[in-house]
């Protein structure tokens, strides 16, 4: 959360659900070479997304659109925040 008031105004860690169809949609690599382009890294390995499992865990995504739920203390998940628009 804190990352994201960082950002600025609009942006928030997605729900599962709007991460995997992001996944999805980048299945051509379209927002990675937007991404790129704009000097940000492309989308690989696991992100967390703000779904919740329970109190100790939450759910992670890959690139691929896979989901897993994780403990909230796993290390070498990273945070991808999006902006309304």
């Amino acid at each position: 959360a804190k990352y994201c008031r960082e950002q600025g105004a609009g942006w928030y860690i997605p729900s599962a659900g709007e991460a995997y169809r992001l996944m999805i949609a980048n299945a051509d690599k379209s927002i990675d070479n937007t991404l790129m382009k704009n000097g940000s890294k492309p989308i690989l390995g696991w992100y967390w997304t703000s779904s919740e499992y329970g109190q100790g865990e939450a759910w992670r995504i890959d690139q691929k659109g896979k989901l897993k739920r994780c403990s909230k203390l796993a290390l070498r998940v990273y945070t991808r925040a999006v902006r309304d628009f």
